[in-house]
């Protein structure tokens, strides 16, 4: 009986979620060689994280994946990012940070931080995100050998007295298209295109750092893929 116990145990443990298991990326759709969107999702209350505000954020999507900047028609410049006026025309993508608030002797209470991501030149990115008024987050964008993209610094909590800040989730989607006319043809141009082989995944991750200087987080988010 023992034993059989000891067996199940085992068997239990070896089924058992990872902590990076808590951070999930997808592309859809997610076959080999078409255009797609992709989506990180990011548990802020699970071990590495366990509820800290990151200071930055990054987003890698492995070699093989292509990116095409003419799928966004224009640029948008820092001083229209702090007005919250980019133009439509600019958006790379769009995500959204959930903090729980706790006010000493007040029930806490979640906020959503709505993240939109503009592209500004051919390596970096502006985030325009509404925290006690518009913040511009900056981030660097690397499309040489897949997709890297790192936020730094990200939003932080006002220092309150008597308040805490809790992350429970960050989502970021990525991805654009537009057509362009030329003559009578139309042609549709898409930001992100899948690698052209799958082998069941492609590799990717997410890596966060702190203010209190442990460590840089990185976890794997394997996407799953098919030919």
């Amino acid at each position: 009986m023992y034993r059989i116990a000891l067996v199940a145990v085992t068997s239990l443990l070896a089924a058992a979620p990872s902590a990076a298991a808590d951070a999930t990326a997808t592309a859809t759709p997610a076959r080999a060689g078409q255009p797609s969107t992709l989506h990180f999702d990011i548990n802020g209350l699970a071990p590495p994280i366990s509820g800290r505000l990151p200071k930055s954020l990054q987003l890698s999507a492995p070699p093989g994946f292509k990116v095409n900047l003419n799928a966004i028609a224009q640029r948008c410049s820092e001083e229209t990012a702090k007005l919250n006026e980019c133009p439509r025309g600019t958006q790379f993508g769009k995500g959204k940070l959930i903090v729980g608030v706790t006010q000493q002797g007040k029930a806490s209470r979640d906020v959503t931080i709505p993240l939109t991501v503009f592209l500004h030149s051919s390596n970096s990115l502006l985030a325009v995100a509404k925290v006690f008024g518009w913040q511009v987050v900056p981030a660097t964008l690397n499309t040489r050998n897949g997709l890297l993209v790192r936020f730094d610094p990200l939003p932080a909590g006002p220092p309150f007295a008597g308040v805490s800040y809790t992350l429970k989730r960050i989502t970021i989607d990525l991805g654009a298209s537009r057509v362009i006319k030329k003559g009578k043809r139309r042609t549709k141009v898409t930001l992100l295109r899948n690698p052209s082989r799958c082998g069941g995944s492609w590799l990717s991750s997410v890596a966060l750092t702190f203010r209190d200087g442990t460590p840089t987080q990185q976890i794997p988010t394997p996407m799953a893929c098919s030919k």
